[in-house]
């Protein structure tokens, strides 16, 4: 439990990372933080913070916001970026994948 409260309690999560170090836990952790989003992690890092001194409706609402702006940037994001995602031909039809969240 010390090295959790040690590791978590860092301010960025940079720090987080770096306090980890090695070990069985540790390793799998990391792993698994690095495959994260960092602007997702460093959203939830925010939240967790300034929620400690909130209600819990506060928090939702904050959330719910926070929820809603991250969409609407990414969907904004994917529009910008159709016509590189797709090739067209001179019929209009679209050849190529889908657009999917994770890209």
């Amino acid at each position: 439990m010390d090295t959790i409260i040690r590791c978590f309690s860092k301010r960025t999560v940079e720090e987080i990372l770096s306090a980890l170090g090695t070990g069985d836990w540790t390793t799998t952790t990391i792993q698994l933080l690095e495959k994260a989003s960092p602007i997702s992690l460093k959203i939830s890092i925010r939240l967790i913070r300034e929620g400690r001194y909130q209600s819990i409706d506060q928090c939702l609402r904050r959330e719910y916001r926070m929820l809603c702006h991250v969409l609407q940037e990414k969907s904004v994001m994917i529009f910008m970026r159709v016509p590189e995602l797709y090739s067209w031909s001179r019929t209009k039809v679209p050849s190529g994948s889908l657009v999917s969240w994770s890209k």
